[in-house]
């Protein structure tokens, strides 16, 4: 049986109440080691919540091979795990840098178990007979796929990208088509390897096509100067690898401990240099202009390379570290509660809440622009920074702070907004997902691309902005129906078997598989 599926899902439902164990234990020594970093206990004790709780929704969603796992996964990771456990590693109070330590650490404990409740509601709604985007269910669908992905995405990516809008988050017309269909890119080496595996290739990982695409992914990211477009190819082939071996096959987790690596030796402070030096303003010509002059000039000229580390402590400073310890500035994008704090500590010092403004950012968003000709380019971050004030600077109109849902909610309707909006958001925008896709993520490419994609969107984007993002799913429509058009009039193989497919849960056999269990364990 392949990984992923009903059959391991009813396995997972089985050791469900171990996990749900492992959870608690983890939670439980985050708090003994945060009360000997000298955290203060009120803030040790609801961060233990929100990590148990975060950790427990992984398993309520199905496990770390679905779709909703993975985000839930991502979600907990990005904004307290790796914060809490680097901080006690490195002997540092949790809360020593926040602003608002005990508002910040009872959102993220209102807003995990939210979520945590919210993904195990799904098994209590109605299934969907038929997804909206259509599944692969012949190997050579995903080979289709991958090179349908790869002449609509990298043109797409290109003409957005050529614009010199890419910056903005449009929705509707030509750009914002392009910049939807610019997405697709992204799986098209996780497309090529379902394809690998479905046809039982043993060269999963060095088959010179998997190479030769994972370059020309790396490289377009490289010029795009985007820590996420760089990252995508190593987290799609990582995403895929773990599907078919599991956690204990070596490249695995090897593969997992070089992508942090390169993250923070590399690619962040690539993307910040590149940033320095203009990389993120103007047309095609200018950000190639910032990129070349990085990569040819920082490592051979050491006043160059200086220029750019100073400039990097200055914005360190002014935006506010999280750890005192500099070695560690590279890891912003997995501690985000540093700025769901710099939100919260700003809306609760200014009480400026915003109410329904930003919420409904996104319905705006997708409004045609004949319609409504002054509506909005880009996301509510920076809006969000500028009306809680102290964030950036006032003549700042473009950078885009990655608050998360739990912090645009408090800033909207302050800690109720946190208590009745995450469970409400997780809940219809978890719903919305499974309406399109299984949750199961082997030979699940949309899903995968979900996957991808809403790890950082979901996790990241305030709410308009994530609601602005789902104008990705007519695309995903078109394109994966004419995956199937062409698979018809080609027809080069036979339908996968039911068993390698995603399919959907039972949860009547899972709850009635656990029962039994109990009762076998009671006896």
């Amino acid at each position: 049986m392949m990984p992923g599926l009903e059959p391991v899902a009813l396995g997972g439902a089985l050791r469900g109440a171990n996990r749900y164990l492992l959870a608690v234990g983890f939670g439980a020594v985050a708090i003994a080691g945060q009360f000997l970093t000298g955290t203060d206990p009120v803030v040790a004790l609801l961060l233990g919540i929100a990590l148990t709780a975060g950790l427990a929704a992984v398993t309520a969603a199905g496990g770390s091979r679905t779709l909703l796992g993975v985000l839930n996964l991502a979600l907990v990771a990005k904004f307290l795990l790796f914060a809490v456990v680097l901080k006690i590693l490195v002997r540092e109070p949790v809360d020593v840098n926040l602003e608002a330590p005990v508002e910040t650490s009872l959102a993220m404990a209102i807003g995990f178990v939210s979520v945590f409740l919210a993904s195990a509601a799904q098994k209590f709604l109605p299934q969907p007979k038929r997804w909206m985007i259509p599944r692969l269910d012949r190997p050579d669908l995903y080979l289709i796929a991958a090179v349908l992905c790869f002449l609509i995405g990298y043109p797409a990516w290109y003409a957005g990208f050529a614009s010199g809008f890419d910056g903005e988050n449009r929705v509707g017309g030509f750009l914002g088509i392009m910049r939807s269909a610019g997405l697709l890119r992204h799986v098209t080496v996780p497309a090529l390897m379902l394809f690998l595996w479905a046809r039982g290739s043993q060269r999963f990982l060095s088959h010179p096509a998997v190479i030769l695409l994972s370059l020309v992914a790396v490289l377009v990211g490289v010029f795009s100067t985007a820590k996420q477009d760089i990252l995508a190819p190593l987290v799609g082939i990582l995403l895929v690898t773990y599907l078919r071996y599991g956690i204990w096959y070596r490249p695995t987790w090897v593969g997992a401990g070089v992508v942090v690596l390169l993250y923070s030796t590399v690619i962040y402070p690539y993307s910040q240099f590149v940033r320095f030096e203009g990389g993120r303003d103007g047309g095609l010509t200018d950000r190639a202009e910032a990129a070349y002059r990085v990569m040819s000039t920082l490592v051979t000229d050491e006043q160059f390379r200086q220029s750019l580390m100073e400039q990097n402590k200055v914005w360190a400073a002014q935006t506010g570290a999280f750890f005192n310890n500099p070695v560690l500035s590279n890891t912003e994008r997995f501690t985000m509660v540093r700025e769901a704090d710099r939100l919260i500590a700003a809306t609760k010092a200014s009480q400026s809440f915003t109410e329904w403004r930003t919420l409904t950012w996104g319905l705006q968003m997708l409004a045609p622009r004949v319609l409504f000709p002054d509506k909005p380019a880009h996301g509510p971050g920076n809006f969000l920074a500028h009306e809680a004030g102290g964030i950036l600077s006032d003549d700042d109109d473009t950078t885009q702070i990655s608050f998360g849902f739990m912090a645009n909610l408090y800033n909207a309707f302050g800690l109720m907004g946190v208590t009745l909006g995450s469970a409400l958001l997780v809940l219809i925008f978890y719903k919305f997902l499974m309406l399109c896709v299984p949750n199961g993520l082997a030979f699940n490419l949309w899903g995968i691309l979900f996957a991808m994609e809403f790890q950082h969107g979901f996790i990241e984007y305030p709410i308009g902005s994530l609601i602005a993002a789902l104008v990705v799913i007519p695309v995903l429509i078109a394109v994966a129906f004419m995956v199937l058009i062409l698979g018809r009039l080609l027809n080069l193989s036979s339908p996968l078997p039911a068993n390698m497919l995603p399919a959907r849960l039972d949860w009547a056999a899972v709850w009635s598989a656990r029962r039994a269990r109990l009762r076998v364990s009671g006896q």
